[in-house]
C-alpha cells in the first residue's frame, strides 16, 4: 500500500497537517484492510486509487511549497527523504516476510513465487514481476502481492519532480496560474486514461494486466491530483461550485464503488474513474 504523510515535522516540514486528506488515508487505508480480510467490502481494492490520487496531489503541493522556500527544492534531498521513509521498513517486511513464508508456505510452488517477488519488491519492481507472473486476483497466496501498489507510486516519483520542476522553473514559481501547466497535466491524464482503457478492454490478457500493474496506465490517477493542485487557487472557478454538494458526491462516489465493484469488473478501465474523480 501507498504511503505518504502530511503530518509536518521532519519529513515534510513545510506542510501542515491536514485533517481533510488524512481522513481519506484512512478510508483509503480501512477499505483495503476490509477487502483483503473478505468483510463486506469487496471493492475495497479501490483504497489504492484514492492513494495514486492523494500521492499526486500531496508531492505536487510539497515540491511547489519546497520550491518557493529559503533553501529552495532539492532533486538529491527529495530522493533521500522517499529512501529514508520507506527503505528501512521495506527491507523489514521483506526480510521477516521471506524468513516466516518458509515455515508456513509449501516449498513446491508457493515459496519460489513468493520469493521471486521479493527480489522484485527490493527495488520497488513488484508491479513488473507480478505482471510476468500472473493476474492480481490468482496471486492470492503470495504476502508480497501487495507491495505492486507501492511500487507504482516509487516509479511515479523517480521521473515526476524533473517534470514539476521544469513547470516551475518554466513559469518563475506560478505554476498554479500557468495555463501551460494545467493543459499538459491534463494532456497526460487523458492519454494515460486512454491508454487504461484500451488496455483494459483489450482481448489480450498480457494488456488487461498491464493496464491493472503499469506506472504508464495509472499515472493519470496521479495527474489527477496534480491538476487538482493546480486548479485550487483558482478562485473563480472555486466561487461557482457549491462545495458541499462536490464533497456529498465525492463521498457517495468512493462509498458506492467500495461496496458495488467487485474483482470480476473490468479493472482499472473505466470503472477506475469513478474513485478516482470521487477522491
Amino acid at each position: 500500500m501507498p504511503g505518504f504523510s502530511l503530518r509536518s515535522g521532519p519529513e515534510d516540514p513545510l506542510e501542515p497537517y491536514r485533517s481533510d486528506i488524512q481522513g481519506l488515508r484512512a478510508v483509503a487505508v480501512i477499505s483495503v484492510a476490509l477487502y483483503h480480510a473478505g468483510l463486506a467490502v469487496p471493492g475495497g481494492f479501490i483504497g489504492v486509487d484514492m492513494f495514486f490520487v492523494i500521492s499526486g496531489y500531496v508531492i505536487s503541493r510539497l515540491i511547489t511549497k519546497e520550491f518557493h522556500s529559503p533553501q529552495g527544492f532539492s532533486i538529491s534531498r527529495f530522493f533521500v527523504r522517499r529512501i529514508r521513509r520507506l527503505l528501512p521498513i521495506l527491507v523489514v517486511v521483506v526480510t521477516s516476510t521471506t524468513f516466516l513464508l518458509t515455515k508456513y508456505f509449501s516449498s513446491f510452488g508457493e515459496v519460489q513465487q513468493a520469493t521471486i517477488t521479493a527480489r522484485w519488491s527490493a527495488g520497488f519492481l513488484a508491479n513488473l514481476g507480478l505482471l510476468l507472473e500472473d493476474s492480481y486476483v490468482a496471486l492470492v497466496d503470495n504476502p508480497f502481492r501487495h507491495l505492486w501498489s507501492l511500487a507504482v507510486e516509487e516509479q511515479f516519483y523517480i521521473f515526476f519532480p524533473f517534470i514539476f520542476l521544469y513547470f516551475l522553473r518554466a513559469e518563475g514559481g506560478t505554476v498554479r496560474s500557468s495555463d501551460r501547466a494545467r493543459l499538459s497535466f491534463a494532456f497526460l491524464t487523458v492519454a494515460s486514461f486512454l491508454l487504461c482503457i484500451a488496455f483494459s478492454f483489450s482481448d489480450s490478457g498480457l494488456l488487461q494486466q498491464i493496464s491493472f500493474f503499469s506506472m504508464p496506465t495509472r499515472i493519470w490517477q496521479f495527474s489527477t491530483g496534480v491538476l487538482v493542485m493546480l486548479i485550487e487557487r483558482n478562485i473563480r472557478l472555486v466561487r461557482t461550485l457549491n462545495t458541499d454538494f462536490v464533497s456529498i458526491a465525492g463521498i457517495t462516489g468512493v462509498v458506492w464503488s467500495a461496496f458495488v465493484m467487485r474483482e470480476w469488473t473490468t479493472f482499472p478501465g473505466l470503472w477506475a474513474i469513478v474513485p478516482t474523480i470521487a477522491t
